[in-house]
């Protein structure tokens, strides 16, 4: 996206990361967002912002930068440049966690395991910085060890689109809402 913090760009008039709060405000009890830069843009959108002071580190390093301050049973990870999401899919995953079995609730579109979709219980989420730490970036790979189950979204795919880049901006941005 030109260097331009991703979920600050505007889409349909307001940042990506809008869109997101706005599909899910109401399936969660809090949201917090995780930012390594342009602290004050995100501060100013009304919910609680945690530093990711690692750069480069990806995703996983933003989840273990925010494992420490999640004070729920589960937390609903997601990416902040996903403007279709829904409420429908944090449902669909809860509704597939137990509080016998503890492990992670991650989407799957149909085709392959979607990561940054994912229901995390507190125990699972606690393990992202020694993963981080000792093993790769890879969110799928921290999962997976933690003995993740995948949960059929594949009718709920539209809403795990991310815009990557400018183009896929332009096209999304005259697809009907």
């Amino acid at each position: 996206m030109g260097g331009a913090d991703k979920p600050l760009v505007l889409f349909r008039g307001m940042p990506l990361v809008q869109h997101v709060i706005d599909g899910l405000h109401h399936a969660v009890g809090d949201i917090v967002i995780v930012a390594n830069r342009s602290f004050d843009a995100y501060r100013a959108l009304g919910y609680r912002v945690i530093l990711d002071e690692k750069t480069g580190l990806g995703p996983l390093g933003g989840i273990a930068a925010a494992a420490p301050h999640v004070t729920t049973p589960w937390a609903f990870i997601c990416a902040g440049d996903t403007p279709f999401i829904e409420s429908a899919l944090v449902k669909r995953l809860a509704d597939h966690a137990s509080a016998e079995s503890r492990v992670a609730r991650v989407a799957h579109d149909g085709e392959r395991l979607q990561p940054l979709f994912a229901l995390v219980s507190d125990s699972v989420l606690a393990t992202a910085p020694n993963h981080l730490e000792s093993q790769s970036l890879s969110v799928r790979e921290w999962l997976v060890s933690q003995g993740a189950v995948a949960v059929d979204a594949t009718d709920l795919g539209a809403c795990m689109i991310s815009i990557d880049n400018p183009e896929q901006l332009r096209a999304l941005e005259l697809r009907a809402p």
